[in-house]
């Protein structure tokens, strides 16, 4: 590489320069000597806030250092991994409540189409495709931001398709759920917990016509809450052992076990006794089964 003896630009002698790269860029006659100062000003210049703001904000910043509020404050380690006081919880939330009274409609289960359920929509649809009047995601109090899928205000009676995310193993609402549908019926509702599968029925056509048929104080819905809605809380026993489960399965996971053995197991009194009299290995030559396989036997049987 060929050093720089003079200065292209402005013909300064380079010899007794030590950092000749730094010159060459920022030499006053350089014609892109502009466009480096307006790069680092746009880098330097990540901020947005200008003039009065930025004055506002530091002042800011400068009074809670004033108040003591950075005095426990570990920098080196950072921010990380915090979490907020029992205080600081409790002003987000009543900040979040009081923006969210004031402004209803930037609730974000209401400007967002990310937690629009299909399922709902389409009873939706079927209700209007059948003139039937609802109000869409109507709101019953103030105090908290529950809202109904399908209502009737004047009537007091709400419908809300559930999926399955809203219960638990036994096919009883969670515990948010159920809290929601207590308020809401305390408020003198009268609250439809539907299973969405019920949209994909034929049945809901059948639904509908009652809707249209009867008054909404009259529409007798425990029909279709017993033929679906209820085949989630049904309670299945093992076919073995009678043992409450709630899964597909026909028999319970200690039976499905037993079944795959493939030897039948001693009692435990018997099990020690032939231990005692036979030793392991004897055992487990009775059995068909070697020595650690009694060993688990009696361990299994301790527990």
């Amino acid at each position: 590489m060929v050093k720089l003896k003079k200065c292209p630009y402005c013909n300064i002698d380079l010899q007794n320069i030590k950092n000749v790269g730094s010159h060459v860029k920022w030499c006053d006659k350089n014609p892109k000597r502009q466009d480096y100062l307006d790069t680092l000003k746009k880098t330097r210049n990540k901020s947005k806030l200008t003039g009065n703001k930025l004055k506002n904000r530091n002042d800011k910043i400068k009074k809670a250092w004033e108040r003591g509020c950075y005095d426990n404050v570990d920098f080196g380690k950072g921010f990380k991994n915090k979490k907020h006081t029992d205080e600081t919880k409790k002003l987000i939330s009543e900040k979040r409540k009081k923006y969210l009274k004031e402004n209803p409609d930037k609730h974000p289960w209401k400007n967002s189409d990310k937690f629009l359920s299909k399922p709902c929509e389409l009873f939706k649809e079927k209700l209007k495709d059948n003139n039937i009047i609802f109000v869409d995601e109507f709101q019953i109090s103030d105090d908290r931001f529950y809202s109904i899928d399908i209502s009737f205000p004047n009537k007091k009676i709400g419908i809300e398709i559930n999926g399955n995310q809203h219960y638990d193993k036994k096919g009883n609402l969670k515990k948010y759920y159920n809290e929601r549908h207590n308020y809401i019926t305390d408020k003198g509702w009268i609250l439809y917990e539907i299973h969405y599968s019920i949209v994909y029925k034929k049945e809901i056509d059948l639904l509908i016509d009652k809707i249209k048929k009867y008054s909404l104080t009259q529409i007798e819905l425990d029909l279709f809450k017993k033929q679906y809605f209820n085949r989630i809380n049904k309670k299945k026993c093992c076919k073995l052992c009678g043992k409450e489960i709630y899964k597909t399965s026909t028999i319970c996971s200690q039976c499905s076990v037993e079944k795959r053995r493939k030897v039948e197991r001693p009692s435990y009194e018997q099990l020690i006794e032939e231990i005692s009299n036979l030793g392991y290995c004897g055992t487990g030559r009775k059995y068909g089964v070697s020595d650690n396989a009694v060993r688990k036997w009696k361990k299994q049987y301790e527990k």
